[in-house]
């Protein structure tokens, strides 16, 4: 039964005999809700509603109409929700300037220039409080780092030396953090080779948790780390963005699961949002069918 009905929804095929009058029931009933959250202002979820019908074969004037006038009023509230949030930001109202931007993503989620100034935005308040901090650090008393100890140098060494950067790790993990500045190179360079390792034996997930681990332990100026494992969240993004649509047919609950994944590792996956954003409404309309059958 929810096999059927979910090809019903996903693929447009037309309800087998028997099943017309429920499904116009369930037609009518999506094109109230749909008013009913236009109303509220909930522009977004009732445009992803009005669309839900088109697979339906639904596609009549009144919906085209509703998907068309909708479409036309988000575009307008987007653009006068951009420009305030500019102005605001030109201001040096930060703050307002977000509440601006996230107006705009729940009128249209993934749109670039929101996401853009509000990353700007975040960064700036990122940089103004790392500014604070250094500041109040700078008026202590200066302190000198405490060399590392003798005997974990040397363990350390002994470990790196038989290729034992597992060990390197493990090591690490009992010992005083103020010890654990002095030993950072050592660190890094054995989460670093346990990432190329894991990256190797195709294991991406791990390989990109021992690259942040390295940045962690050691941060250098340029840090080819930042790139590389950049890419390799867009690699596993993508891997899960597949699995989602693969799956979206078959099992709706694994769907949405992977698909939640690809955006865990880049939520800026646009194409991952909108395939999120369809299976969930399929969801929706797959329970309120077996609700109603």
């Amino acid at each position: 039964m929810a096999a059927l009905l979910l090809a019903l929804l996903a693929a447009g095929c037309t309800a087998p005999p028997g099943r017309e009058g429920a499904t116009g029931e369930f037609v009518t009933a999506q094109k109230a809700e749909a008013r009913r959250l236009e109303r509220g202002g909930d522009l977004a979820a009732a445009l992803t509603l009005w669309r839900s019908l088109l697979p339906l074969g639904r596609g009549d004037t009144e919906t085209r109409e509703a998907i068309d006038a909708l479409e036309k009023t988000i575009a307008n509230r987007v653009r006068d929700n951009l420009a305030r949030g500019e102005r605001a930001y030109a201001g040096g109202n930060n703050r307002q300037g977000d509440l601006y931007m996230l107006r705009v993503l729940a009128l249209e989620p993934g749109q670039d220039e929101a996401i853009a100034l509000l990353r700007k935005s975040t960064a700036a308040r990122a940089s103004a409080q790392q500014k604070t901090k250094s500041d109040l650090e700078n008026r202590r008393v200066q302190q000198t780092e405490p060399p590392a100890p003798v005997n974990l140098g040397k363990q350390l060494a002994a470990l790196e030396s038989r290729g034992d950067y597992g060990g390197m790790v493990a090591l690490v993990q009992n010992v005083d953090p103020s010890e654990l500045p002095a030993v950072g190179s050592a660190l890094r360079r054995a989460h670093i080779a346990l990432a190329d390792r894991a990256q190797a034996a195709g294991k991406d997930a791990e390989a990109l948790a021992h690259m942040q681990a390295a940045m962690a332990a050691q941060a250098v100026a340029d840090d080819p780390l930042v790139n590389r494992s950049t890419a390799l969240r867009g690699e596993l993004s993508t891997h899960w963005y597949r699995e989602g649509s693969r799956l979206l047919n078959n099992d709706l609950d694994a769907a949405i699961a992977a698909l939640e994944k690809s955006l865990q590792y880049n939520p800026y996956n646009d194409k991952a949002r909108r395939k999120l954003a369809q299976a969930e409404t399929l969801q929706r309309n797959l329970s309120r069918i077996e609700k109603g059958s």
